[in-house]
């Protein structure tokens, strides 16, 4: 066999030009990364001049004076233990909330929680969904119904669907998310306790946890803020989200009560976060009215006792009425230098019930710079006799209502009190001295048809109950009073707590800019 020759035809040679590389400028350049990250992960020294020299440089301030990685369970940083756990990839729940992470973020004290978001591209993640769920369902079709992969198959392919659905038609985008915990204790009993805590609350939520064994160094160099993670801890964690997942994940959710300005109430049971109210927060509270509820001995009157001491010590005024266990607030008035009263027949320090303390019944035009009505004070005052009288007479007759209110003007004209409020004070501008319950009963006597009306003041003149009649000089101006009405009869209790009522209104009414807290215990 003859073998052809072939030859080939050779062209001039080219000539060969070499390009001078171009410095390199801050222009040009390629970013670097962070400091921090460069000085952790080895890929910048620091200057050893400056250690040499004894100067402090920023390593220094930043990296920690001892790290023990000995055990599998924590390491030791600066003499604080830390411990790391990971939300694993198939431990989250299928469907989440809104703020799904706030159980996690408000663990409680020395818990952290961390989570690396990364999205990738719509066009490459869709490729990929699209082949993986077509060879879902290619293998499904070789596996039988009673088999334990079948339903981890049909998850899969419903998953799949739902992701090109949300992504397609939603526009929405795809992420992997990292979830890691921190839990640090100052022992490892402490720590050990907290560890197992979170791994339950984690429990009760859908959600497993698994503990980075051997990778604890790892684990905490993945919890500092440098946007990076640990490959094996990044592949045990690692859980798709489209962004409605990611957008309810929303960390700065929290069950907290910190009013700016509030009173201390104590700790939160949930978190151990401290608990501050503040009620006359008018732009976060519709109304300043609260209700404190719960079983015996589960701390209600504790709870009053520490809202009216802290409000008194913002400079408030605060009035109690206490129908009950009065006593138990009586150590706390008397150490705020409160004024202590007790409205019952065997006391002599009950306020006159008779006794006008307001000068005005618009209070509110001071407030709002409002010409003040002349509405009669008197005729508000009788209004509200009458009603405590009935309160104890309760057949009262329209005849008997009308003689009570003749013989209330006529009582307080004896004083020179009449319906114009001018008549209410003095010529130095104070109020005059009022009638007591003993006036009215002499006036009630004074009339045939108005005898038998008298019966009922009877016992606050004549019978056991007339201490509480007679007329004493208490000077009402404390802004920490407490009105117990405990050692009332139970006849008279419901008049007795109307009573209180009656006194705080006024003084509640007369404080104008001055703002007051009235606290009732066991209503």
């Amino acid at each position: 066999m003859k073998e052809k020759a072939t030859t080939k035809k050779m062209g001039k040679p080219r000539k060969k030009t070499v390009k001078p590389k171009a410095k390199r400028t801050e222009s040009n350049a390629p970013p670097k990364q962070p400091f921090l990250k460069r000085l952790l992960f080895g890929e910048e020294k620091p200057d050893l001049s400056e250690l040499e020299s004894g100067s402090t440089t920023i390593l220094d301030i930043l990296s920690p004076t001892a790290i023990d990685t000995k055990s599998k369970d924590y390491i030791m940083v600066d003499g604080v233990y830390h411990a790391y756990l990971y939300v694993t990839g198939y431990g989250y729940t299928t469907t989440v909330r809104a703020a799904w992470l706030t159980p996690l973020i408000e663990a409680g004290e020395g818990i952290s929680v961390s989570f690396l978001i990364h999205r990738h591209q719509r066009e490459k993640i869709l490729n990929k969904i699209s082949q993986t769920t077509m060879m879902n369902r290619s293998r499904m079709r070789d596996v039988g119904d009673t088999r334990q992969d079948f339903e981890e198959l049909d998850s899969a392919i419903s998953a799949g669907l739902y992701l090109k659905d949300v992504m397609n038609r939603d526009g929405e985008d795809f992420y992997y998310m990292h979830t890691l915990l921190e839990i640090i204790a100052d022992d490892p009993e402490t720590l050990e306790q907290r560890v197992t805590e979170l791994e339950r609350r984690c429990v009760s939520k859908d959600m497993f946890a698994r503990r980075c064994d051997y990778k604890q160094e790892q684990a905490f160099l993945s919890m500092l803020p440098l946007l990076t993670i640990d490959p094996d801890v990044e592949r045990k964690a690692r859980r798709n989200v489209p962004t409605s997942g990611v957008a309810a994940a929303f960390p700065f959710a929290s069950y907290e009560l910190s009013d700016r300005g509030g009173v201390f109430l104590g700790l939160n049971m949930n978190n151990r976060s401290p608990a501050f109210l503040d009620p006359y927060n008018d732009y976060k509270y519709t109304n300043g009215n609260m209700w404190i509820g719960g079983s015996s001995g589960a701390g209600k009157t504790f709870t009053l006792n520490c809202l009216g001491g802290r409000l008194r010590q913002q400079g408030k005024r605060v009035i109690y009425i206490v129908p009950k266990k009065g006593h138990e607030f009586r150590p706390l008035c008397e150490l705020m230098g409160g004024l202590y009263l007790r409205l019952s027949p065997s006391s002599k320090d009950c306020p006159n019930i008779m006794a006008i303390r307001r000068k005005s019944l618009d209070s509110y035009a001071g407030l709002k710079d409002l010409e003040e009505r002349k509405d009669s004070v008197l005729a508000e005052k009788i209004s509200r006799l009458i009603i405590w009288y009935s309160l104890q007479k309760r057949d009262l007759s329209d005849i008997d209502k009308n003689h009570l209110d003749e013989s209330l003007v006529k009582c307080y004209a004896r004083y020179g009190i009449t319906s114009d409020n001018a008549t209410l004070v003095d010529e130095q501008g104070n109020f005059r001295e009022m009638p007591i319950l003993a006036d009215w009963y002499d006036t009630l006597n004074e009339n045939p048809e108005t005898k038998h009306l008298a019966v009922v003041l009877a016992r606050y003149v004549t019978g056991s109950a007339a201490a509480m009649g007679q007329r004493n000089d208490i000077d009402l101006n404390n802004k920490y009073i407490v009105l117990d009405t405990s050692g009332m009869p139970d006849d008279l209790q419901l008049p007795g707590i109307f009573w209180a009522t009656d006194v705080a209104n006024d003084l509640i009414m007369n404080a104008g800019t001055e703002l007051s807290a009235l606290i009732a215990d066991e209503l």
